[in-house]
């Protein structure tokens, strides 16, 4: 009966008809007396299947219970749990797992899998550990390298004001390509001018306002005369002046204009 059932619960699976799915394989459970591989086999799809409905608490019930009768848990079964135990907001319990998961894969010279530190990034967040949160994002940074990892690493060390790694990395962000909004730029830039290279701030604003990525306002073409300004390259300062007197209506620009 056990298997007939298990059968049916494949096709209703296949066919996406995951309650009847669920129902299916529910039923095999409540049989009782099944061959300890068997139930392992139900409990794990079971709670993979619950998952896919949002029903997170009972997915880490089933989990739970399937990690009583393993005897080789595997790191995928510890990031799947960490992620239930995240959603259930048991972040001590996540954070256990997750590590567990990534140390496993390490010892097999793996690389952990992407989710995994995303997972473990989530809970630093929620425990509000920023120092522990910039060592994940480093990880992510050397083995995913989105744009999303480095300005969010960039932010952190802003937050924790270290500018000068904030600088670095949105550098490092910009060389690869990887910074197309224009807070990310203006940032750079800014950083750029307070230590020390006006003249890659010049260039990098007026690439980005060339490229249709910085907005042509007065703000942004004061900031491309300052630091033009700032570099000694007073050409480009007065062609920067130019748009930003332009674009006012009160004195100051054509003061410093005409200066």
């Amino acid at each position: 009966k056990a298997q007939t059932l298990n059968v049916k619960a494949y096709l209703y699976h296949v066919s996406n008809r995951v309650p009847a799915a669920i129902k299916s394989y529910q039923q095999i459970l409540e049989l009782g007396d099944l061959p300890s591989a068997f139930q392992q086999t139900i409990l794990y799809t079971l709670a993979q299947l619950h998952i896919t409905t949002d029903n997170y608490k009972e997915a880490l019930h089933l989990l739970e219970h399937w990690f009583e009768l393993t005897e080789a848990p595997t790191a995928t079964a510890y990031g799947l749990l960490a992620q239930l135990q995240y959603q259930e907001k048991h972040y001590g319990q996540a954070e256990s797992s997750i590590n567990t998961a990534i140390q496993m894969h390490q010892q097999e010279g793996k690389i952990p899998l992407e989710a995994w530190w995303q997972v473990k990034l989530a809970i630093h967040y929620e425990k509000k550990h920023y120092a522990a949160m910039i060592e994940v994002l480093t990880q992510l940074t050397t083995w995913y390298s989105r744009p999303q990892y480095w300005t969010q690493l960039a932010s952190l060390y802003g937050q924790q004001n270290q500018t000068t790694k904030q600088l670095y990395t949105l550098d490092a962000a910009y060389i690869k390509g990887d910074l197309t909004q224009e807070h990310h730029l203006l940032q750079l830039a800014h950083l750029l001018q307070a230590n020390g290279a006006p003249y890659r701030a010049g260039k990098i604003l007026q690439k980005g306002m060339a490229d249709g990525i910085i907005e042509k306002n007065r703000k942004n073409w004061q900031s491309l005369a300052s630091a033009w300004f700032q570099a000694k390259e007073f050409e480009n300062t007065i062609q920067a002046l130019e748009q930003t007197a332009n674009l006012s209506s009160d004195a100051q620009p054509f003061l410093q204009l005409a200066y």
